[in-house]
């Protein structure tokens, strides 16, 4: 069954990173519609922009879709679109290639950067979406054909000049190859916050559960040829990004999730404010697993084990750590569950998840017997959910295909 023009206009401008110019929509729509389109296919994609947003005139009047799901990113004839979903409100993830002595600056300098122009005066799409990225995005480099860092964005894109200490004939004058030559000296930085993975991540072996969620345009790998695309930085999206950190999870002693933690304990800037920061983040991480204790009177949500002193039990965000919005989520009781080991794991795994009645729902991925051996025992179900745990389930649910 052929999608709505709707449907293909979300998909599009998911796939161009949350906003793009029309010409790139028209251009992302006939790639997912495979060329099947019909005469007045590109006044369709207008009148769908047009129809589903309060920014148009056409949209607040009486032929308005009233789902207010476009907006005009710059505001009226500018040709510009985005998706509110993914405006400020939304965390986006991103992939960066990182070259060499690139890396090791970035990663000094605690940054990205990318110039606006080459010296021809021509844009890159990839350079341009530095100006994409907003704080609490989430960037995974890729150094060395691996995925060997992940960051927090901290800023705005602003502008800056190129660093002093990138590859230059001064610098390195015996590198015969100097990327970057031809760039224009005007760029765009954005401040990050990088931790190191224990072990880098060989997208080769993690591809045929990553795989099917790079295939589109401007995707950073290219999974016919099993290399990372040219280019600088990309839109990663959240299902690919979910299977990193996963993959992370499984092979480090430190979850990625504690990693992103420990960098919201963390400030850029060094000063006598820093500790009063990282204190608050601290006191909220403790808040949180106190909160999830206390609403389920510190016993295990299914098979109600309980512990006067919480050590067994493991408060569980319902929506991963590393995918809240804001600090709101990440501390939300209702976003909380508090299990025994085995069935945090499996859940975080997502091997199972629960329907909004408490019903254990099982994945694919995993057979019975298998969570038999975990402890899992699929007839169990959460007895006590209340309508705030409910959003929550309802977003594990689909990061894991339930």
């Amino acid at each position: 069954m052929m999608t709505t023009y709707k449907e293909d206009i979300i998909q599009a401008l998911k796939n161009l990173g949350g906003s793009a110019h029309l010409k790139d929509i028209h251009k992302e729509v006939a790639r997912l519609r495979k060329g099947k389109l019909n005469k007045s296919w590109t006044f369709s994609i207008q009148e769908n922009l047009q129809r589903h947003s309060s920014d148009s005139v056409y949209g607040r009047g009486k032929y308005g879709s009233g789902d207010d799901i476009f907006y005009m990113v710059k505001g009226k004839g500018q040709g510009i679109w985005g998706l509110r979903e993914m405006s400020g409100k939304w965390k986006n993830y991103w992939w960066v290639n990182q070259r060499g002595i690139y890396f090791r600056e970035e990663f000094r300098l605690n940054c990205i950067w990318a110039p606006k122009k080459n010296k021809k005066g021509k844009k890159n799409f990839h350079w341009d979406n530095l100006a994409k990225v907003k704080p609490g995005d989430i960037v995974f480099s890729y150094h060395n054909k691996k995925i060997v860092a992940v960051s927090v964005v901290k800023t705005k894109a602003f502008n800056s000049k190129r660093p002093d200490t990138f590859p230059s004939r001064i610098n390195y004058p015996e590198r015969r190859r100097r990327t970057g030559q031809s760039w224009s000296i005007n760029g765009r930085k954005v401040l990050v916050k990088y931790k190191l993975l224990d072990e880098p991540i060989d997208i080769k072996k993690i591809l045929s559960t990553i795989g099917p969620h790079l295939n589109y345009r401007h995707s950073p790998y290219s999974t016919k040829y099993k290399r990372g695309n040219l280019g600088y930085l990309f839109y990663l999206k959240e299902k690919a990004a979910e299977i990193i950190r996963q993959t992370i999870n499984n092979k480090s002693v430190v979850s990625l999730d504690q990693k992103i933690s420990e960098v919201d304990q963390e400030d850029i800037q060094v000063g006598p404010t820093d500790k009063i920061s990282k204190m608050k983040i601290r006191i909220k991480q403790g808040e949180f697993r106190d909160k999830v204790f206390n609403l389920w009177k510190n016993k295990c949500c299914i098979t109600n084990l309980k512990e006067k002193e919480p050590s067994l039990l493991i408060a569980a965000h319902i929506w991963p750590y590393m995918h809240c919005k804001d600090n709101k989520e990440k501390i939300d009781r209702y976003n909380g569950l508090p299990l025994t080991p085995g069935y945090d794991k499996a859940f975080d795994r997502g091997y199972i998840s629960f329907s909004d009645k408490g019903n254990i729902i099982k994945s694919k991925k995993i057979s019975s017997k298998e969570l038999k051996k975990l402890g899992i025992n699929l007839s169990d179900k959460i007895k006590g959910l209340k309508e705030n745990h409910k959003k929550y389930l309802s977003k594990h649910r689909k990061l894991h295909g339930f």
